[in-house]
This record gives C-alpha cells, sequence and structure tokens, in this order.
C-alpha cells in the first residue's frame, strides 16, 4: 500500500495543471460585528458546615471561597459553620422550609439517607462518574454516602479513631505504652495504675453525648460483632439491641466510669475543652478521631502524641478494627444554582485544593490525589498509613444509623455516664426506639 500510494502520488504531481475556468467575481462579504458573551449571571452559593470554633477548618473555607473567586468570578461563595451538635438540626429545619443551603457537608450514613429519601439531596451518581471524577475519588469512599445504588455526596476526608496517647504523661506515670493489639483487662489494669498515682487514664467531652458514644462504637463491635449489629440495625428476626452482647457493652462503659479512668472535670466538657483537656495533660488518652490532631499539636506544641487501638474483649466477636468514615460535600435538591454548587464540588476535588486542605487542616483525605510527604504531621500521616492498610472498619454508629436512633444513643451513653440509667436500661430505650422506627417504615436500612 505504500509503495501504490507513492506512486500515485508521482502520477498526480506529473499531470499538467488544469487551465483556470474563467469565474464571476464574488462580492466581498460584509463585515460582520462579533455577537457579544454574556456572561454568567452572578451567583452566591451557600455552603454549611459543622466545623464552628475549628479555625484549620475555618480558615481553609475562607480561601477556597477566594479560589473559587479567581476560578468562577460570577460566584460568591458564602460559608457559615455551625457546632457538631447544631448542623444537623440547623439542616433539617433549612430543608423543611424550603430554604436549604446549596452545599453542606456530609457525614454520610443514616443522616444522609434520611435526606435521600425525602428528596433533599441531589443525586450525584452521574456527576461523580464523569472521567474527573472516575480518576479521583474511589469507589470504596462513595460507601458511606451510597443508598440503593446512587450517590449523594463527594467524599473528600477521611477520618479514623484511636485512643490518643499522651506520651510524656504515660513516662511521668512510669507506664509502659502499649505497642502491640491489647486486651480490655490491660487497659483496664492500666486505667488503675494511673488512679493509683492519683492521675487520670481518660479524658472525654461529658457535654457533648456525640463524641461520648465512640468508646461504644468500639465495645459494640468488640463484643457483638459487626455482622450482629448490623442484622440487630435492620431488624432481623431473633436480634435485639437487648441481647447480652449490647448489654455488655454498656456494661463495660460503665466500668470504665466506675474505676475513675475519667479526669472528673471532664463530665462538663464541650468538644474545645477535650483537645485543651489533653494537651494540658489533665489524663492520658482520648478516645477520638484524627480530626483534633492538628489542632492540638499547633495549640499545644510540646504535646507527643501516639495512636493506640482500641483494646479487644476477649470472647468478643470482633476484631482488631479501626473505627473511620469518609466526610463528603453534598448539593442540595432544592438548590437554585445546581450547575454552580457542581462546579464548586469540582474545584473542591482538584488536586491543588486538596493539598491545601490536608496542609490547612492537617487531616487526611479519601480522594485518589498524591499528597507531598510532611504535609500532613507525622501522627496523621501513621494514621492514614494504618487505616489505608485495613480491609474492614467499625462503624462511626451515631452517623450511620438513622438520625432518631443516632440521637437517641448518644442520650442513653450519656445516662450511663452520669449514672442515670443502667446498662440493660440503656440497651432496651435503643430497642424500643429501634422498633418505633421499623413502624415507621425508617428501618431496615
Amino acid at each position: 500500500m505504500v509503495v501504490a500510494g507513492a506512486a500515485a502520488g508521482a502520477y498526480y504531481a506529473t499531470m499538467p495543471a488544469p487551465s483556470p475556468s474563467p469565474t464571476t467575481p464574488k462580492p466581498s462579504p460584509t463585515p460582520t460585528t462579533p455577537t457579544p458573551t454574556t456572561p454568567p449571571s452572578p451567583v452566591t452559593l451557600e455552603l454549611w458546615t459543622s466545623f464552628a470554633g475549628e479555625k484549620p477548618q475555618e480558615e481553609f473555607f475562607d480561601s477556597f471561597r477566594t479560589a473559587i473567586s479567581k476560578q468562577y468570578p460570577h460566584i460568591t461563595l458564602k460559608a457559615t459553620h455551625y457546632t457538631g451538635a447544631d448542623f444537623i438540626p440547623k439542616l433539617t429545619a433549612a430543608m423543611g422550609a424550603g430554604s436549604p443551603p446549596d452545599i453542606f457537608v456530609s457525614y454520610g450514613g443514616g443522616q444522609l439517607k434520611a435526606l435521600a429519601d425525602e428528596g433533599q439531596t441531589e443525586d450525584l451518581t452521574a456527576f461523580l462518574n464523569e472521567a474527573w471524577a472516575k480518576a479521583v475519588v474511589p469507589e470504596s469512599a462513595k460507601a458511606a454516602h451510597t443508598f440503593r445504588g446512587k450517590t449523594f455526596a463527594l467524599p473528600y476526608e477521611l477520618n479514623t479513631c484511636w485512643l490518643l496517647s499522651n506520651k510524656k504523661i504515660f513516662e511521668k506515670a512510669g507506664i509502659p505504652l502499649p505497642t502491640k493489639t491489647w486486651t480490655w483487662d490491660e487497659f483496664k489494669d492500666v486505667v488503675k495504675k494511673f488512679k493509683d498515682k492519683g492521675m487520670y487514664a481518660l479524658t472525654i467531652s461529658g457535654n457533648v453525648p456525640r463524641h461520648m458514644v465512640y468508646h461504644l462504637d468500639y465495645l459494640i463491635e468488640r463484643i457483638a460483632g459487626q455482622d450482629r449489629f448490623l442484622k440487630t440495625l435492620n431488624r432481623e428476626s431473633g436480634y435485639s439491641f437487648t441481647d447480652a452482647p449490647f448489654v455488655d457493652a454498656f456494661s463495660k462503659f460503665k466500668e470504665l466510669v466506675d474505676a475513675g479512668a475519667f479526669f472528673p472535670g471532664a463530665s462538663a466538657y464541650k468538644y474545645a475543652d477535650i483537645m485543651k483537656s489533653f494537651g494540658l495533660g489533665e489524663a492520658a488518652m482520648l478516645c477520638i478521631y484524627t480530626w483534633v490532631i492538628a489542632p492540638i499539636m499547633k495549640d499545644f506544641p510540646g504535646t507527643e502524641i501516639e495512636i493506640l487501638s482500641y483494646p479487644v474483649v476477649s470472647g468478643g466477636a470482633g476484631k482488631d478494627d479501626i473505627s473511620a468514615y469518609t466526610l463528603g460535600m453534598a448539593v442540595a435538591k432544592g438548590s437554585k444554582n445546581k450547575a454552580a454548587a457542581l462546579s464548586v464540588l469540582k474545584q473542591f476535588a482538584t488536586k491543588d485544593v486538596m493539598i491545601d486542605y490536608a496542609k490547612k487542616t492537617g487531616n487526611p483525605i479519601s480522594l485518589n490525589v498524591d499528597i507531598p510527604s510532611g504535609t500532613l504531621n507525622p501522627v496523621s500521616e501513621k494514621a492514614e498509613r494504618l487505616a489505608k492498610a485495613s480491609t474492614s472498619f467499625v462503624y462511626r454508629k451515631e452517623t450511620y444509623m438513622p438520625p432518631e436512633l443516632g440521637s437517641k444513643y448518644g442520650e442513653v451513653v450519656s445516662k450511663v455516664f452520669f449514672g442515670q440509667m443502667k446498662p440493660d436500661e440503656a440497651a432496651a430505650q435503643l430497642e424500643a426506639k429501634a422498633k418505633e422506627l421499623k413502624d415507621l417504615k425508617k428501618l431496615p436500612m
């Protein structure tokens, strides 16, 4: 074919050029004025988060707002930050009133599912199946935000829960830090050793039930196991929250309270107070997610933090898994500026923005973006590395459950902590609420 093509080319090259035919001159085209491009109409987007009082997060969203105005001059992004306790009630009320924010933070799970079931949040499945999204959004990260095959939020941050440990407090007490998986009995022995020295093993936000439940998240999984928890939550026959493994989980939490594990003043502490409590060394450990690591290290630079896994319970059905979830960004169904909102989400997921997010907040991200080494602090880097090597995770139950059950969960845990309710009573109230939600067709999930 190459030879034939070359020959054909040579043949046509030797042919005489045809004589030009006389033509009638064409009139010169009339100059036209180009149609001016109409600039997009100005748009103001409302973005709501649950990060009130968290300076690193607030600083990031300030810079992101500026980046959006440069990329999209017609878009003004207005960020409003609520506390974690106020966020869901405020969001639910705004949705019900027909005046939702355009974009909002999503914890996934039952909270997002409830909004999706009510038609309050936009289906982002097609958006997240675009080529750019497939390149950066892992399928596994979507799981907490996906229901019945539809995805309702862009996942972006990976949070894991640990027993944060103040190494200097352990050294001061002469107690070695555990270096491997440890048992509940070993954990209680450490609690006693601190108590014997007039020190406290744990601090906790006693004024914020949604943070108190992290101990129960682990204890339920360590004792009952994930499979039993899911079957009980989804109302399978023969399973109840009043079963022995759940009562035992509440009992184990009460054991810590009765053993004097918690710093006494912590009963009145709010979210910011526990970071200060841990940073000041009022207690040696704090069961919480990685989002507090960067603020503690910034406000208390001398604090040396190590992350410990939550102890396993001998004879329990669970393993030494980590509690984790992905934070996401969702778009309200009632937004009048959905195209602009999706543009903001797409920009949010870019490499430069995610690196800036990790740098400012100190939090690991869940997207497939290479974060330069040293962007995160060493403790957060270790947590991210261990999490990404894990094959299964413990559920953050307060957000995974339907909102009404999650609220009841926090309430009964708080009452057990303050001695206002016995473990079996707490389990019974959780079961009663689950039955009520089944009758309302909000369970199974």
